[in-house]
This record gives C-alpha cells, structure tokens and sequence, in this order.
C-alpha cells in the first residue's frame, strides 16, 4: 500500500500544483482581458469627446467670422442709398464706403455693387471697376427672388483672373430694393477660404485626422490635409457627406469607411449658415496608445505565464525571469515618457486653436482655479489675461457675474451648463455674454461669446412682432365690428327719417351716436396699428389747421386760447387730411384735458430738417418735413408717465373719461404716413407733441386743400353688390334701391361670377374686399373686368388687410369708401365714381 500511496500522493499534488497555476494564469489573464477592455472604451470616448470638442470651437470661430461678414454685408444694404448707385458724383464715396467696410471686415475680400442687370457698378478694391457682367452666374437669379434682408451663400469656386487666380472662394450676397420694394441690385462679399484654412490647418488629432467644411449643396470648401485636391468638388452623393447634410438637430457621430480605414467623425451644423463642420480621427490614431498597452499586457501577461509555469517545475529559474520581467518594465517605462512627450505636444497645439478663436475660453481645474485663459476672453471682460492665470474664481471674479455657482452646478452633476449674463467690465461698460461649462475629466472649459449686439436686434424684432399681434388683433375686429356697425348707422338714420316724435328721435340720436363712437374707436385701433388705410395727397397743412380751428374752437371752455403761428414759406406735406383733422383733435383735446383750469393751447406750423444722427436714433429717413407742434401750458407728465403716453389704451384719466388711444392714433398715423413723433413733457410746465409729416415733393407750397362736398343725386344705374355679411348686403341692397338704383345682391364671388357669365352688364361693381371663398373683392372685381374692361369699382371695407392697400396707402386709382358710411356718403361716393366713366 505505501508503494502505491506515495505515488498516487505526487501525482495528486502535481495536478494541484498545475491546477493551481492555470487558475492563476487564467485569473490573471482575464483581469488583463477586463482591463483592456475598460481601456479600449475609455480612448474611444476621450477620442470622440476631443474632436467634438474641436469640433464646437472650429464652429464657434467660423460662425463668428460669417456673423462678422452678414453683419458688415447687411449693413451696407441698408446703408447704401438706392438712388445713388447709378450718380457718377456719389461713385467716389461708395467706393470710400466698401473700401472701409472691407477694411473693418478682416474676412472679407472685396465688396461689390451690382444693378438690377447684374453689371458690377462699385467695388471696394477698384474705384473705377470694369461693368462685368454677373447676371449669368448660379447665385444671381437666387438673391433676385430673395426678400430684403436674406442671405445667400455661394459654393466654393476658383478664382479666373488677376491675383484671385486659381485660389478657392465664395460669396455672401443679399438684394437691394427701392421702397417699392422693386429689385435694384445686389451687394456681394467675396471671402478667400483660406481666410478659414488658417485655422482648420492648426487642428490635428492624430497623422490620419480629416477637418473639413462642407457647404449645404455637398460642395467641399475646405479640407485638411488635402493631397489629392478634393476642395471645390461636390461630393452630394457620397454616404459620409449625406449622413452630414440630412442629419436634422445638425449633431451626430458615426463610424464611416474611408479608403485609408476607418475614421470616426463628428460634425456641427452652422446656426443660420449652410455650412457644416466636421472634425475626423482615424480609430487606428484614437487607439495607437491603446495598442501599446495590448502589447505590454500580452508580454507581461506571456510573462507571468512562463514564470508561473518556470516556477511549477524549475524553482532556480525564478531569479532569471525576474530579470527578464525588470527589463520588460524598464521598457515600458520608456514607453510611458513618450506617450507623455506627444501629449504634451497634442496640449501646445490645443493652446494654439484657443488662442486663435474670438470667443473668450477659460479652463479650471476641479478647485476653480484658472488654468488656460485666452486673449479674447480677456478682451471680452476687460482685464489682463495674467491677472487670472493661477488664481482662484473665488478670488478673481468678474464683477456682476454669476459665474461661480454655475461652476459649482457643473461640477456637482458632471454636466453641460449653458446661460446668460449680464455684467459690469472693467472700464464700467456693461456686457451681455453667452456661457456655456463644459465637464471634461477633471477640469471645465468655459466658452465664453459677447451677445450684447444681438440681444439689442433681438429687442427691435420683439418690438416690432408686438406692434404686428396689435395689428392682426386690430384688423380682425375692425371687419366684423365695422359690418355691425353699417347696419347699425344705416338702418339709426332710416330710423330718424320716419320718426317725428321727438323723445323717441333723442334715443335713437343716442345709439348713432354711441355707433359713431364704436366706429372711431376702431379706426384709432387700425391707426396705432398702422393697417388704416390712408389717401395721402399733397395738402397745405396751414388751410387743413386754418379750417380746423372753428371746430376746435367750439370744443374748448372759455378759459383756454387757442392760437395757430404759421412759418414763413410752409411747404406742402403728403398726408391724409382726414386723418390729420383726426390727430389735430386729439392732440388738442389731450391738451384740454391737462389744463383744468384753464390756459393756452399753440399749435404750430413750420418746415424742419431732420439730418441722418436725428433720422437714426428716431427711426425715420433723413431729409425734409412739416412740423406741427401742439403745446399747451398744462400740468404736463412726469417721466414714467411721458415714456408710456403712446402705447395703447394707455391712460391717466378716470374710468370712462378715455380710451388711451388718442396719442395711439396720433403715433400710428404720423408712422404710417412715413413721418415721426416725439413728446416733450415735464411736470408743472406742459406738454409739446411735435408731429413730423415728409415734405411733398415737386408740388407749389401755395396749392390749397379742397373741401368742397359735391352733391349726391338719386341714380336709376344698375349695381351688382357683392357682400357676404347676411345683414349688411339686406341694408345695403335697400339702402341703394331707396336711392333709385337697380341692385342685384350676391352673397360671395361665384355667384357674382354667375351673374355676368348668364348676360349682365351692370353699371358699377360693388363689392366687399373680404368676402366668404377663394377670392377677395379685389380678386374678384379683376376676374369681371376680363369680360368687362371698363367697369367702374367702388370698394367696401372695415379693414382693407392688403389686397388694395400696401404700405398703409391705397393703390393708385383704387375706389374705397370705409364701413361704416352713412346713406349721404355711400350716394355721393356711387355718383362721383359713375361720374368718372370714360
């Protein structure tokens, strides 16, 4: 039993012996295995964060060079008077103009001017440009159907003459109009792409690492390296470039394949430009370090292995494989320093690309303390770049700025953190930027962009969309509103034609009146608005005044004078007299209400010039007008109060002493007919309301305003009336057959239509502008007149929307007559139209 036990014992251990170390050895390799792994992912995404990294600030840069541009670009379109382009005296100073645009503009090339043809008439590199002719090119016709204010930006192409030759380029370009808003031109921006290139070269994220731009139709502007010439081809169907184009929130990442391997690419699509930037690393760069590592873990995992495996049968060998095993270590400890070496490196060419960025960029490390800060983000806050490099936040703090707990906020959830803020720098002027915290291991990169122009545009255009709500909020009440109150008007003054009795007289004279006052109410709404429709005509504002003043004069207590000072030579305005008889009562009734007890009401009238400074900061367009000034001596406003005295409904009187439209009116009128307003108001010392109307050009400054009122006999004529409102087509059509007409009453256009196609030939068109179907009474009243051309067409409307007014006037030889009207004014109206028949 001992022979056979002994043996039996060996080989049991032995089996231990080797079972244990092959637990070993497997246990070791598959930690190995793990960690590799936990490695591979780990480069892949520190790889993919770093090119979306570049990527944002490649995109952070180009976008504000182009802002740069779009901003100089659409600067000069609306700076460049129309009229002048073709005036050889004024080709000097446009030259001077685009030269000192273009100087201003870094990016920018040259600016050109073309006309309405397509001929170059003004460059800013040649004060005598030769009349090239570029009507042919791509993006001509695209800017002609463009609207004011839109930009197109042109493909890359090369350069054919002079030193442009052979160089890539593109170019901005946006319309330019007259205030009919008829095409006159273009102005164009020509930028060499290797304005950009500059910066796209000192991107690197490995030897076979792509950066590129791609404009939205898939041509290349831009790539580096670019060995083959591949910039300036359009590459719209090739998988990489669609996956950039059609990607919809403009962010994405994908493995792609390449000739040369694969590549991992990320791209960022320009806000508000057809360009996309994109950044890509080849994987065998992203994981060259990773690689080594395999390489290490396989030696020393082969390593251990033969040890373990040494040790099981040759204890003496022990010594010799932990020699080989030091020399292993001492190489990739060698290794190691030049894996740091090159991050070094990699670190010097990331401080270039900041330092070359105009956005302000800040890194901290995990204590907030400044690492990296650049040159524009010490311009943006006022302060020396040194005066924050190796400080804490808590110590060097841009005053005004709540910086610190954003920091705070990003360290303790580990993500992005985007703001706004506004902020005192260092020489007192106040700033608005745009902030954005970016986590990345253990620091944050601060993105730091001045938006304080931007949200000064961003103010107007919330100004000017409240003003349009006010509008379309108007022009929808005063279309229903106005046809209830034509049947009230109308069928009150039928009324009063019937009735004798007197007390039953006053009431009804009680609803016309309350009807009347709806109606101006509406037409003061339509006013602020800017959608009343005006008739503006060359009128002596002195006689409008002048015939004015017995009314005014009737509405004032004994205690208040009134009194008219006319200037010497008063030109002619171009305005409404209606509408100016209507403002020169709210002016003054304003300043009757201020004076309760008693005073001087002056109104004058006398000629102005405002120059361009005025013109800009009141925006209204320079050159010559006709002031009316309305003072009085009253108790005048305090500041708040004047700051606020035109919006609407606005008001300091008792409830049910005012609407708060007065000054309203008065502001929308004078904007509407292309003039100005301004009050001047201080407390116990009165208030002057100057109203500025544009001077009528061509016309004799003697001319008088006619207000004669040509009477308005019974007609026999027929009528086809047109009016989808059940009520007031029943009042019109017994309003006008009272009157001696033959009335044929529609309820919309087709039926309109009908009438004329089964034989009728009538007199006159009556029609609605808005109307129930397809078409408006304009559209239809020019589908008649293709069977009959010389038809006479009088308008009905509440609100005229646009299909006969633009611009706030009525279209030229357009009849209108506004609802409400009475029976007096649609029979005049009827007989002065049918009057006028060639």
């Amino acid at each position: 039993m001992d022979g056979t036990a002994h043996p039996r014992a060996k080989n049991v251990s032995s089996i231990a012996l080797i079972a244990c170390a092959g637990i070993i050895v497997g246990a070791s390799w598959l930690l190995a295995g793990a960690q590799l792994y936990a490695d591979y992912r780990s480069r892949i995404a520190e790889g993919l964060r770093n090119i979306g990294n570049l990527a944002d600030v490649l995109s952070q840069h180009t976008t504000s060079n182009l802002d740069i541009a779009a901003q100089s670009l659409l600067g000069l379109s609306t700076t460049i008077a129309i009229e002048r382009l073709d005036d050889p005296a004024s080709a000097a100073q446009i030259h001077d103009l685009l030269n000192r645009r273009q100087i201003a503009t870094r990016s920018v090339l040259s600016f050109t001017i073309t006309d309405e043809n397509g001929i170059v008439r003004h460059t800013s590199t040649n004060p005598s440009p030769e009349a090239f002719d570029m009507s042919p090119l791509p993006f001509y016709p695209a800017i002609k159907n463009s609207k004011l204010g839109e930009l197109y930006f042109a493909s890359a192409s090369i350069g054919r003459f002079g030193p442009l030759k052979d160089l890539l380029m593109f170019s901005i370009s946006t319309r330019l109009e007259d205030k009919a808003g008829a095409f006159k031109g273009g102005v164009h921006a020509t930028i060499l792409l290797e304005t950009f290139g500059k910066t796209f070269r000192a991107i690197t994220v490995g030897p076979n690492s792509i950066v590129g731009m791609v404009h939205s139709d898939g041509t290349l502007m831009i790539r580096h390296p670019d060995p083959d010439g591949f910039t300036g081809r359009n590459y719209a169907d090739l998988p990489a470039v669609r996956t950039m184009l059609d990607d919809a929130d403009g962010v994405g990442m994908a493995e792609l394949p390449y000739s040369t391997g694969w590549r991992y690419q990320t791209y960022r699509k320009l806000n508000g430009y057809p360009f996309v930037i994109y950044v890509a690393a080849a994987k065998q760069d992203i994981l060259a370090p990773w690689r080594d590592s395999v390489i290490a873990a396989a030696i020393g995992q082969s390593a251990l292995t033969m040890l373990i495996g040494l040790l099981t049968v040759l204890v003496r060998n022990a010594l010799q494989r932990r020699t080989a095993a030091e020399a292993e270590n001492l190489r990739l400890l060698h290794e190691a320093r030049a894996h740091a070496a090159e991050a070094g490196r990699a670190r010097d060419e990331m401080a270039q690309v900041f330092a070359a960025t105009s956005d302000g960029i800040v890194t901290f490390d995990r204590n907030l303390v400044y690492l990296m800060v650049n040159e524009s983000f010490a311009r943006i806050v006022g302060s020396p770049r040194e005066s924050f490099i190796g400080k804490s936040i808590y110590e060097r703090v841009v005053k005004g700025a709540s910086i610190i707990s954003h920091l705070e906020k990003c360290l303790a959830t580990g993500l992005p953190v985007e703001y706004e803020n506004e902020f005192k720098r260092a020489d007192g002027k106040k700033v608005w930027v745009e902030v954005r915290l970016f986590p990345i291991r253990d620091q944050i990169s601060v993105y730091v962009r001045d938006v304080s122009e931007r949200r000064i545009a961003d103010q107007k255009l919330l100004e000017s969309q409240r003003m349009d709500a006010v509008g379309r909020l108007a022009g929808g009440l005063a279309h229903d509103f106005n046809n209830m109150l034509s049947v009230i008007v109308g069928n009150v003054e039928i009324l009063l034609d019937k009735l004798s009795d007197a007390n039953q007289r006053r009431s009804i004279e009680m609803v016309r009146a309350a009807a009347v006052r709806g109606s101006d109410m509406v037409s003061r709404l339509l006013s602020f608005a800017r959608r009343q429709p005006l008739d503006p005509k060359p009128i002596n504002v002195a006689t409008v005044i002048k015939e004015a003043q017995s009314l005014l004069r009737r509405s004032l207590p004994e205690n208040i004078a009134l009194e008219f000072v006319q200037g010497a030579g008063l030109w002619q305005a171009t305005a409404d007299a209606a509408q100016l008889d209507n403002a020169l009562v709210n002016l003054v009734m304003n300043a009757r209400d201020a004076m309760p007890d008693g005073g001087k009401i002056t109104i004058e009238a006398t000629n102005a010039h405002l120059d361009h400074a005025y013109a800009t900061q009141a925006d209204v367009s320079p050159g010559q007008y006709v002031q009316i000034a309305v003072s009085d001596t009253g108790t005048g406003m305090p500041a708040d109060v004047a700051v606020r005295a035109f919006e609407p409904f606005f008001t300091t009187k008792d409830v049910g002493k005012g609407t708060g439209l007065g000054l309203s009116m008065v502001y929308g009128f004078a904007k509407q007919s292309g003039g100005h307003v301004r009050l001047y108001s201080e407390t116990g010392h009165g208030t002057t309301v100057k109203m500025y109307l544009p001077r009528a050009a061509g016309i004799s400054d003697e001319a008088a305003t006619s207000t004669a009122m040509p009477t308005a006999p019974r007609g026999t004529e027929t009528i086809l009336m047109v009016e989808d409102n059940d009520m007031v087509r029943e009042f019109v059509e017994t309003l006008l057959t009272d009157l001696g007409y033959n009335v044929i009453a529609c309820p919309d256009a087709d039926k309109a239509l009908r009438q004329i196609q089964d034989g009728l030939k009538p007199d006159l068109l009556l029609s609605d502008i808005v109307l129930t179907g397809p078409m408006n009474g304009r559209q239809l009243a020019e589908k008649i007149k293709e069977t009959l051309p010389g038809l006479p067409v009088l308008y009905m409307s509440g609100y005229a929307e646009n299909a006969v007014v633009h611009h706030g006037r009525l279209d030229p030889g357009v009849q209108l007559i506004t609802k409400p009207f009475r029976r007096y004014d649609i029979a005049t109206r009827l007989r002065a139209v049918l009057g006028n028949r060639s």
